[in-house]
């Protein structure tokens, strides 16, 4: 029998996490491509995304949310087994 994994996000509007956790920062044209860096990136546990810039930032740690930015949405990494 064989698993699959299907990777899924959360996602928040509103909230970044502590500066210093970034290990990826990338020109996106929207968060659908955010997510699917965060997915191909084995280190990624989330990202945010900042739709005034369309930056997205690549997070190893989600630690230390920081609220009240409404050009920013983050996505946390959830795992399904199939």
């Amino acid at each position: 029998m064989r698993i699959l994994t299907a990777i899924a996000f959360i996602r928040i509007a509103g909230i970044d996490f502590s500066v210093g956790h970034d290990i990826q920062s990338l020109s996106l044209e929207n968060i659908e491509k955010c997510e699917e860096a965060c997915i191909y990136n084995l280190k990624c546990k989330g990202f945010v995304f900042n739709y005034s810039h369309n930056k997205c930032y690549i997070k190893d740690n989600l630690n230390g949310i920081r609220q009240n930015n409404e050009n920013e949405l983050a996505g946390f990494k959830t795992k399904e087994n199939t």
